[in-house]
């Protein structure tokens, strides 16, 4: 690639122009569904783990979360499909 003055040229792809005539597929549709829930779960785990913070204290709960989490990874790392 050449430079003029420390000055680089555009890039030019047509790989916008190829994603803009793809179609609106079940894919697309299940991505957003999936970010809503994603969404709705963070603001009621929010509200939920904020009052129990305020009523168990942040330590004690961050230790339940993690001896929550920890046999649920481990139990997940031998879950075969």
């Amino acid at each position: 690639m050449s430079t003029t003055a420390g000055v680089q040229e555009p890039i030019r792809s047509t790989i916008p122009a190829r994603l803009d005539r793809l179609g609106w597929s079940k894919f697309h549709t299940c991505m957003g569904l999936i970010a809503s829930v994603y969404l709705v779960g963070q603001i009621i785990g929010a509200l939920v783990f904020g009052r129990l913070s305020d009523q168990l204290g942040r330590r004690r709960l961050l230790m339940v979360t993690l001896l929550l989490y920890l046999p649920g990874t481990g139990a997940a790392a031998f879950n075969r499909p």
